[in-house]
């Protein structure tokens, strides 16, 4: 369970903006000539209609369809950069490693080589600005853009791990420290990984290793609006997906609670309805009002808004959007 934050944190990151430290996050490298064919066919978006400078949103499934890890796919000129959790550098690594047979791919991770600095909330434009970085107001979300910060090269993208406006600056891990203090200077909040974890939470967002697993679907976890191409053609995971969308199927949905009173729920944690059990609570955290709010997979019929749910504990929890 997540601890929370503080009301000046979540109030800076909904009007301004605030300045964390993502260096815990992978980063993975593919380059060579077969690199966009390659990752492709091992995705769920298009990857072959990326130009550089252009990037996406995509997840690696099961051959069932289920969901093995989730990145965001960055097109440079001559590679493709692959950000994800932390945790699924290595699974993401060792899935492309599996499939990788005769192409001409070099799949790396180099996240012990990179820093990452994330900008997040409506002021972080402002904030790049302030520092010295110039004016993205124009890259795309999951854009990204090679420019320098105090004479250090570094890569811009954009992008959103909490649901708030964010742009992510990646520099040599040697320049952490100057990078970071760079931007620092231009007047951002600093905070640490509960306050992103518990904005996330409240906004919604899906996590590896939380909601995002191989126990469930993209149609389950709500993001394949976003990470799914159904005219892509081909790779691993698409019949069920593709099915999936053309017949229903899925029993459970991802939903956001708030829960009224005592601890915040652990994730695993039952939710009940009616006195049956309905599903289990995945993410949570305190907020600074002392109560709380979760992320939980719950059977359809208890996934609209306004539905009464009870923790075990007998805490009363309400689903406040799904």
């Amino acid at each position: 369970m997540n601890r929370g934050c503080t009301i000046n944190e979540i109030d800076a990151a909904r009007g301004g903006a605030v300045l964390v430290d993502l260096s815990g996050r992978g980063l993975i490298e593919i380059s060579g000539e077969d690199r966009a064919p390659f990752l492709h066919g091992q995705t769920t978006n298009d990857i072959k209609r990326l130009k550089p400078g252009e990037g996406c949103y995509a997840a690696i499934l099961t051959p069932k369809g289920r969901i093995v890890a989730d990145m965001t796919v960055l097109c440079c000129s001559d590679r493709l950069l692959l950000d994800c959790d932390g945790d699924a550098s290595g699974t993401i690594t060792a899935t492309l490693e599996k499939y990788h047979i005769m192409e001409d791919v070099r799949i790396e991770d180099v996240s012990g080589r990179t820093a990452h600095w994330g900008v997040i909330g409506p002021g972080a434009g402002v904030i790049l600005r302030s520092a010295g970085l110039g004016d993205f107001s124009g890259l795309a979300e999951w854009g990204i853009a090679e420019t320098n910060l105090g004479g250090v090269p570094v890569r811009v993208f954009r992008r959103s791990l909490t649901g708030l406006p964010e742009f992510d600056v990646l520099c040599p891990a040697e320049m952490k420290e100057a990078v970071g203090s760079l931007l620092m200077k231009a007047g951002p909040m600093v905070v640490g990984a509960e306050a992103i974890e518990t904005l996330r939470i409240m906004n919604g967002v899906p996590r590896f290793g939380h909601e995002l697993t191989d126990e469930h679907f993209p149609a389950e976890a709500g993001i394949v609006e976003k990470a799914v191409s159904f005219t892509k053609g081909c790779y691993t995971g698409q019949e069920t997906t593709a099915r999936i969308r053309t017949y229903g199927g899925v029993k459970r949905f991802l939903v956001r609670l708030a829960v009224a009173e005592g601890d915040a729920p652990q994730p695993g944690e039952a939710l009940l309805h009616d006195g049956t059990e309905v599903g289990a609570v995945t993410s949570a955290a305190r907020l600074p009002a002392g109560d709380a709010v979760a992320l939980a997979y719950v059977r359809k019929e208890a996934s609209q808004p306004g539905t009464k749910l009870q923790l075990p504990s007998g805490a009363r929890a309400v689903v406040t959007a799904g």
